[in-house]
């Protein structure tokens, strides 16, 4: 599980790296149990917002360079979608790590596929203003250090991506069901195999003639 590293030929040592250790096997078992999106969102709000407040309390340099950087990459992706997906993860992960808070950093790593997986889908719902339009509010308010401000904006960006995921899964749905309709109206179409055409022609029974003596 990544507690123990060993060396053939020289020992077994405790993994120092402490940010690797469980998080493979967890990172498995997040997406063997089938998570949905629905519920990693309803996570994040849970969150977030919270990690965004002790960013703009807590931020260092480093921090803020991080996420100036992933606003200008995002601003540069244009129509190259890793790019802007690259860009929008870094935001999010440069937040946790500016919250400060250790174990919050490495939980990072154990839904950060997921989370991912989640920003693939939703890109591809909006354009790249859209995305910059939540992601720089954000920016200012963790700059002008100011918490309330920062989870609010933080609320409303997963909020709407919440109602993306929504309004695709009802597309999606739709579409399943306009397909089915028209599989079953095809079907009900289809013509009538005709029967069969006689090959010999019928005789008629001849009665037999009666003689009356």
């Amino acid at each position: 599980m990544g507690v123990i590293t060993q060396k053939v030929g020289d020992g077994s040592y405790l993994n120092k790296d402490a940010s690797s250790v469980l998080a493979v096997p967890m990172e498995f078992l997040f997406l063997l149990d089938d998570t949905s999106l629905q519920e990693l969102t309803e996570m994040r709000l849970m969150m977030e917002p919270a990690l965004a407040a002790k960013a703009a309390e807590r931020a260092n340099s480093q921090h803020i360079a991080l996420l100036r950087q992933s606003i200008v990459d995002l601003e540069q992706s244009k129509h190259d979608r890793v790019k802007l997906v690259a860009a929008d993860i870094l935001f999010h992960r440069a937040i946790f790590q500016a919250s400060g808070n250790r174990l919050v950093g490495r939980l990072f790593h154990t839904i950060h596929r997921a989370m991912l997986n989640m920003i693939m889908v939703t890109s591809q719902l909006v354009d790249l203003e859209h995305t910059l339009h939540f992601h720089k509010p954000i920016l200012d308010a963790i700059e002008q250090r100011n918490p309330e401000l920062a989870a609010r904006l933080m609320t409303d960006h997963l909020n709407d991506a919440q109602d993306l995921l929504l309004h695709s899964r009802d597309q999606e749905r739709s579409r399943k069901l306009r397909d089915h309709l028209a599989a079953s109206s095809s079907l009900h179409k289809r013509p009538a195999k005709a029967a069969p055409k006689s090959t010999g022609r019928s005789k008629a029974k001849k009665t037999p003639t009666r003689i009356h003596s």
